[in-house]
C-alpha cells in the first residue's frame, strides 16, 4: 500500500515537473507585443498579448503602431529572434542589452531601429525583406549574415569577430566594422562611410545574380575606408578567377567624387575584373576624380577595372592608374573643346595683329 502511495505521489510530481517545463517552454516561445501596457517597458506584462513579460529564450513579435518605442527594462535577457511583421510601424527598440540572439527579422516596409548591444554569441541572421534595418547599438560575438532585398544599417562601433556574409540586399557601414571577414554574393551589396577593419571580397560573375557590388551611391559624396591590422594582408578583392567575371562598383561624383581608402593592406583586381558604374550629381564636369586610394605598390590588377560607360553625363571619360590611386579622367565634350580652340586661336590671331600694329 505505501509503496503505491509512493508511487502515485512520485508520478504526480512528475507530471507537475514535466507540465511546469512545457509551460515555461511555451512560455519562451513567441511574445507578441501589442503595447496595451501603461508605459513602453518590456516588463510590463500587459504590453504582450496573453500578459506574459518575455523571459530567456523567447521570440519577440512586433506589429501594429502601439507604443513604437519599446524598452528593455529586463536584466540579462537571452532572446532566439526578433520580427517585425508585415504591420508593423516603425518601431525603435532600446534598453538593456540583449544576449544570444540569432535571428532578427522584417517583413515591414518601415524602418525598425535596434540601439540596444546585441550578444550573438553563434552569430546572427538579419533579414530585411523590404524596409531597413538599423543597428544603432554595437553588435559582439559571433558572425553576421544579411540576407533580404532591404537594407542592414549598422552605425555603431561593432566589434564581432565571426564572418560577414551579404547574401541579398545592401549592408551600410556608417560606424566600424573590427576584425571580420566580408564576403559580397551575388546580389549583396556593401557601402557606407564608416570603416572596415578585415578583408573584403567582392564576388565576380557573368550575370548581376552572380556579382557582388560595392555600391556607394547613396545621394551625397562620401568615404569608405578598408584597412587590416597587417599591411601585407589583402583588404578588398574584386573580380573571379576567369575573364568576364567582374565584380561591380558603384561611384557618385559631383564637384568631387565618392572615395574609397585602403589605408593598410592590398587592392587586388582578378581577371574578372571590375565594372565601374558612375552616377553623376550637381557640380559633374571635366576634371579628374580619385575613386579608389591606396599606398604605393599596394594594388595589383588595375588594368582590369572598366568604365560601364564611354560617356558620362555627355563627357568622355576614362580610367587611369596612378602609383597611389584609381582616377576618373572627365574631358570637355568634342565641340566644346573645338569651340575652345577656336577661341584660343581667334585671341592669338587678335594678339597678332595688334603686335603688328603696334609695330607700324
Amino acid at each position: 500500500m505505501r509503496a503505491e502511495v509512493a508511487m502515485k505521489v512520485t508520478g504526480f510530481f512528475a507530471t507537475v515537473l514535466i507540465l511546469g517545463t512545457w509551460s515555461a517552454a511555451a512560455r519562451a516561445s513567441t511574445d507578441n507585443w501589442n503595447g496595451d501596457g501603461g508605459d513602453n517597458k518590456w516588463s510590463d506584462a500587459e504590453n504582450w498579448q496573453g500578459g506574459t513579460a518575455p523571459v530567456n529564450g523567447a521570440a519577440l513579435v512586433f506589429s501594429g503602431t502601439m507604443r513604437l518605442t519599446p524598452v528593455n527594462d529586463i536584466a540579462d535577457l537571452s532572446l532566439s529572434m526578433i520580427t517585425f511583421d508585415g504591420t508593423a510601424g516603425s518601431f525603435t527598440l532600446s534598453g538593456n542589452a540583449i544576449n544570444s540572439l540569432t535571428f532578427i527579422t522584417s517583413n515591414s516596409s518601415q524602418t525598425q531601429t535596434l540601439s540596444l548591444p546585441i550578444t550573438a554569441t553563434t552569430g546572427v541572421t538579419v533579414t530585411a525583406s523590404a524596409g531597413a534595418v538599423d543597428l544603432i547599438g554595437a553588435l559582439s560575438g559571433g558572425g553576421l549574415t544579411k540576407t533580404g532585398t532591404g537594407t542592414l544599417v549598422l552605425a555603431a562601433t561593432n566589434t564581432y569577430t565571426g564572418p560577414t556574409t551579404i547574401s541579398q540586399g545592401n549592408l551600410l557601414v556608417s560606424g566600424a566594422l573590427g576584425n571580420t571577414a566580408v564576403s559580397v554574393n551575388g546580389s549583396g551589396g556593401l557601402g557606407g562611410t564608416g570603416s572596415i577593419s578585415g578583408q573584403v571580397t567582392l564576388a565576380g560573375g557573368s550575370t548581376s545574380t552572380a556579382q557582388g557590388t560595392l555600391d556607394l551611391v547613396d545621394g551625397a559624396i562620401g568615404t569608405l575606408t578598408f584597412s587590416d591590422t597587417n599591411s601585407a594582408d589583402t583588404v578588398l578583392t574584386v573580380g573571379g578567377a576567369a575573364v568576364a567575371n567582374p565584380s561591380i562598383l558603384n561611384f557618385e561624383v559631383g564637384s568631387a567624387a565618392d572615395l574609397l581608402v585602403l589605408s593598410a593592406g592590398k587592392l587586388v583586381v582578378n581577371p574578372g575584373g571590375g565594372l565601374i558604374n558612375i552616377t553623376p550629381l550637381d557640380g559633374f564636369g571635366p576634371g579628374t576624380y580619385d575613386l579608389i586610394d591606396f599606398l604605393t605598390g599596394q594594388a595589383s590588377g588595375l588594368n582590369s577595372l572598366r568604365l560601364n560607360t564611354p560617356t558620362i553625363d555627355g563627357y568622355p571619360a576614362y580610367l587611369q592608374p596612378t602609383a597611389t590611386a584609381e582616377e576618373l579622367v572627365v574631358v570637355p565634350e568634342p565641340g566644346t573643346l573645338a569651340l575652345l580652340m577656336v577661341a584660343v586661336c581667334g585671341a592669338a590671331v587678335y594678339q597678332g595683329v595688334r603686335s603688328r600694329r603696334k609695330k607700324q
